[in-house]
């Protein structure tokens, strides 16, 4: 067992690779030069079945070789994990460490000292700046900076709110991870809050989500510690339009915060209990799940929602303005997170790592609302509450596919209600998955009949020359195994890939230079300009198009598409990268470039479809990444039809 003046010299050797005399060390230890030799001897005697040997030199001093080092270094990490918990060694380990001793120290309103953090890490200083340069970069996210103070350690500069966020996302990211948490404090009674704010939500009877209940006691928490360090949050003052002073929600506020006060003896601001009141009254719409139409506010909310509706319908083809559901619940969610973000609330999303990996598109639907929304508001929306944006266009469009992956299907028989159930039930029994069956008619009332939104007629009857704008298939009434076949082979038709007839070996290349965006769609442009006999006004289009929102969906694939009126039909272009770029949000490296015929602009949601099916594997995209030739990426991206 090592003592604490051996643990000590061994740090101070570990933080240098040159030769410290022993007067140097004794001065660092404050000990005699006589005791670091005796010690020095002592560790070289304890410590050489671990193969940690201190060199001496005349003249030099003393010293860790590099091997020495290196096992030095696992040995304390070690007995700390023994003694107490693990400690990181990797780089990544150690800057998600720094992160949280960041978020801790600040919230205590602490100077963080690096010769402390370094001393923990058992690393050296050098080291310790170079995993420091790594949490800048993270703590930018936040617009936040780490910045020397009065030459006696670093802070965090930024806004409070700013700062705040960061702390209750290293706060949510430990507890979701299972890590040992960032603890506000050892001695603060989670439970007893929670236990006070549910007897004043019942009292008052306001209603909190859980994910709205565990944002509210996160926020109370950092809110305490940080007033009782002298810090607390400034923001926008509310006008009278923005809070109820008769409402539920603000009478509830005013009793929380006058209980924090008096539990902790601490004077909370104004300011502190508006924000509470926000938290409460975002809420509210959630519960009710309903707007108040005559709301000027949310009048204006509808009208953002139906422009980027109409906007989704003519950049992909998916009409979505129709879908009182996905409208109704946008407007909700909406009178909910817009009164969060003036009021700059910011919570966690914890599904957003999934959303973004499993939803793409949906995640740029929702970019485009938030891009209307920043646009009419001047508000930055974040990233967080794109995410739960995105939710509400996955149900949207899981509503839009259930009606489309179904062919629509008519029934037309010539006499007797037995018939028209016998030709029903065997359709149904046989296509279950593939025909929806609308309806059964008559011959004598189809010609009546509204065949708008009908892909097939089934007929007991012949229907060669008539109603030719809609196919027909005949069967008998009992319909044989080989009508069936017949039924099954159109259903196989229309399902095939849209993409297999219009991929050409052409317009497919390999290590394509590009350093940018920009970059990246001139060169590909131009070729695909070039071999289709078609001016490079598409690029200049399809830069223009890349501005109303990204066309990056994960995974290194971006998917630039525009419409032409130039084309008889549609076509694609593949480029795969040499190396991959920073796109706007991701790095990309497949780029699947699609020029839409306006002839064919009603296929651009399939085509769409079938690109985002074969391109949702990681696997997937890194195969057609190395491919070689268009053959194997065709074999590859269409391997699975």
């Amino acid at each position: 067992m090592l003592t604490k003046r051996q643990t000590d010299l061994l740090l101070v050797l570990l933080q240098t690779d040159d030769f410290l005399t022993s007067s140097d060390l004794a001065k660092k230890l404050d000990v005699s030069t006589k005791t670091v030799k005796r010690e020095i001897k002592e560790l070289n005697e304890q410590l050489e079945f671990k193969d940690i040997h201190i060199l001496g030199k005349r003249g030099a001093g003393f010293k860790l070789s590099s091997v020495s080092k290196d096992n030095c270094q696992h040995m304390l990490l070690e007995l700390r994990h023994s003694k107490e918990h693990i400690l990181p060694n990797f780089q990544k380990e150690r800057v998600d460490w720094l992160l949280d001793q960041c978020a801790w120290l600040t919230l205590d309103n602490v100077i963080i000292n690096q010769q402390d953090l370094a001393n923990q890490l058992f690393v050296s200083i050098s080291t310790l700046k170079n995993d420091l340069e790594k949490v800048k970069c993270y703590l930018a996210n936040y617009q936040l900076t780490l910045t020397r103070y009065k030459n006696i350690g670093l802070h965090l500069e930024g806004s409070e709110q700013n700062i705040r966020a960061f702390i209750r996302d290293r706060f949510t990211r430990n507890m979701a991870s299972n890590e040992s948490p960032i603890r506000l404090d050892q001695s603060f009674d989670t439970k007893k809050l929670e236990k006070i704010l549910k007897q004043l939500f019942e009292t008052y009877g306001i209603y909190m989500t859980d994910i709205g209940f565990i944002n509210l006691v996160m926020h109370l928490e950092i809110l305490i510690k940080r007033v009782q360090t002298s810090t607390s949050l400034n923001f926008y003052e509310p006008t009278s339009h923005d809070i109820d002073q008769q409402s539920a929600e603000y009478q509830c506020s005013m009793e929380i915060v006058k209980s924090l006060q008096s539990i902790y003896h601490i004077n909370i601001p104004k300011e502190e209990l508006y924000n509470v009141y926000f938290h409460l009254s975002s809420q509210k719409m959630l519960k009710r799940n309903q707007y108040d139409t005559t709301n000027q506010q949310i009048l204006v909310y509808k009208q953002i929602v139906l422009e980027t509706l109409a906007k989704i319908n003519t950049l992909y083809q998916y009409d979505f303005t129709k879908d009182q559901l996905l409208i109704e619940g946008l407007l909700v969610h909406l009178s909910s997170s817009m009164k969060r973000i003036n009021s700059q609330i910011f919570i966690k999303n914890d599904l957003l790592e999934d959303i973004q990996h499993s939803y793409p598109f949906e995640m740029q639907l929702a970019q485009l609302l938030a891009n209307q929304l920043m646009n009419y508001f001047k508000v930055d929306v974040p990233i967080n509450e794109v995410g739960f944006l995105a939710l509400h266009f996955c149900g949207a469009r899981e509503r839009y596919q259930k009606r489309e992956e179904q062919l629509q299907v008519l029934l037309v028989c010539t006499t007797g209600i037995g018939t028209s159930i016998l030709l029903k039930t065997k359709i149904q029994a046989n296509f279950s998955q593939s025909i929806h069956v609308v309806d059964t008619v008559s011959y004598y009332h189809l010609e009546n009949y509204d065949l708008s939104g009908i892909d097939l007629i089934i007929s007991t009857i012949p229907l060669e020359n008539h109603l030719t704008q809609v196919p027909s298939i005949y069967v008998s009434p009992l319909v044989t195994e080989e009508e069936l076949q017949k039924i099954k082979g159109y259903v196989y038709q229309k399902k095939l890939p849209l993409i297999w007839n219009i991929l050409d070996d052409n317009n497919f290349w390999i290590d394509v230079k590009a350093e940018s965006r920009e970059e990246a769609i001139t060169v590909i442009g131009e070729r695909f300009a070039a071999n289709l006999g078609l001016n490079e006004q598409i690029i200049q289009e399809a830069l223009a198009r890349e501005k109303l929102g990204t066309t990056e969906i994960g995974n290194l694939v971006a998917i630039p598409h525009m419409m032409s009126d130039h084309l008889a039909y549609s076509h694609i272009a593949v480029g795969v990268l040499k190396e991959p770029i920073k796109w706007e949000y991701q790095q990309v490296q497949l780029i699947i470039f699609i020029l839409i015929s306006t002839n064919g602009q009603e296929l651009i949601q399939d085509i769409m479809l079938e690109l985002y099916e074969q391109l949702s594997s990681k696997e997937t995209v890194q195969q057609i990444i190395h491919s070689k030739d268009f053959y194997q990426f065709k074999e590859l991206f269409l391997g699975g039809k």
